[in-house]
């Protein structure tokens, strides 16, 4: 589906799949979304995510984040 034609939850979870695929990832959607969302909104996308990709979001970022990022969570 065109991004223009999602509405903005379905766009983010979209997003956020891209920019984790494959090696290495994008970190400026990442970043963005999970930086600039309320967290009534990161339930949503997160819900979105599950639903339409079958996968647990969550589960995707964790395992696509470590390194730098694992020591600024700490």
């Amino acid at each position: 589906m065109l991004l223009w034609m999602m509405d903005a939850v379905e766009r983010d979870a979209q997003l956020l799949l891209e920019s984790m695929k494959g090696i290495g990832r994008n970190d400026t959607p990442l970043l963005g979304i999970l930086c600039s969302r309320t967290p009534s909104q990161l339930q949503l996308i997160s819900q979105t995510y599950f639903k339409t990709y079958h996968k647990s979001l969550e589960s995707q970022i964790e395992g696509d984040t470590s390194g730098d990022y694992r020591k600024v969570s700490d």
